[in-house]
């Protein structure tokens, strides 16, 4: 699974693209400034008693100068693999997108239940992982990225560790989204936490929903950051569900349960 890079050609007659796969992009004739989105790959999601993967980095650029009737580099980041079930195994980040100069942070793996799977930092961090305390969520590195990636970039923290503050052990916190941070557990009979929001744009034609976080395990699956619409996977459930990978080309983070980033 990939991501997005959508350059808009800021001249009279406008031109937009979107870039799925590493390629090169090149601006029209007389070009000087091009509008930009670009998202990391999200993180995958914790196996067993797992937490959800962050969102990709999410860099939207206003105007970004370029040179007319030049190619530019883009190199898109994959999804992060899900944490291999059977066993309580740490998500996998994302790999970052770049194009324009810019960087979009692949988003961090969730946490598991293993001792030593502790949430990963990413453009959004993973979830906390469950059945373990303490075990602090991943944090967000897309924001203190230096210039415009970072001054244009947005990414959020997983929800905490829910055995942290005496929650409920066996369910995992949501993995950040651009838009919103990950939710926790937060009773013994809740659903493991949701994904957090991700960012909506319409710079590609259509208005879409990108990057938002996985959902973590609890006793039923639960939903994937939605902002409105889903890019985050939902959780498979505890133990061992079918978890959901993050959408297709719009960085969300794989639900807890074993699931990959995209």
């Amino acid at each position: 699974p990939v991501n997005t890079v959508v350059p808009t050609n800021c001249v009279a007659a406008a031109k937009i693209t979107s870039v799925t796969a590493t390629s090169s992009f090149t601006t029209q004739p007389g070009t000087q400034f091009v509008q930009t989105l670009i998202v990391g790959g999200g993180g995958g999601g914790g196996g067993d008693q797992g937490a959800g993967g962050g969102g990709g980095g999410y860099v939207a650029d206003p105007s970004t100068a370029v040179c007319g009737a030049t190619a530019y580099p883009i190199v898109i980041g994959g999804g992060g693999a899900g944490g291999p079930f059977p066993g309580a195994n740490l998500g996998t980040t994302g790999v970052d997108t770049t194009g324009f100069s810019l960087t979009a942070k692949g988003g961090g793996g969730g946490g598991s239940g293993n001792p030593c799977g502790v949430a990963r930092d990413g453009g959004s961090g993973g979830g906390g992982r469950a059945n373990r305390s303490p075990g602090a969520s991943g944090s967000e590195i897309q924001t203190p990225q230096p210039g415009d990636s970072g001054t244009y970039g947005f990414g959020n923290p997983g929800g905490p560790n829910p055995g942290a503050t005496g929650q409920a052990t066996g369910r995992g916190s949501g993995g950040g989204g651009a838009g919103g941070v990950g939710a926790a557990a937060t009773a013994p009979a809740s659903p493991g936490g949701a994904g957090g929001v991700g960012k909506t744009s319409s710079l590609s034609g259509s208005c879409l929903a990108y990057a938002g976080g996985g959902g973590g395990s609890g006793p039923t699956p639960t939903t994937g950051g939605a902002s409105p619409c889903g890019t985050g996977g939902a959780s498979g459930g505890h133990p061992g569900g079918s978890a959901g990978a993050g959408t297709t080309n719009r960085g969300g983070g794989g639900g807890a349960g074993a699931a990959s980033g995209a």
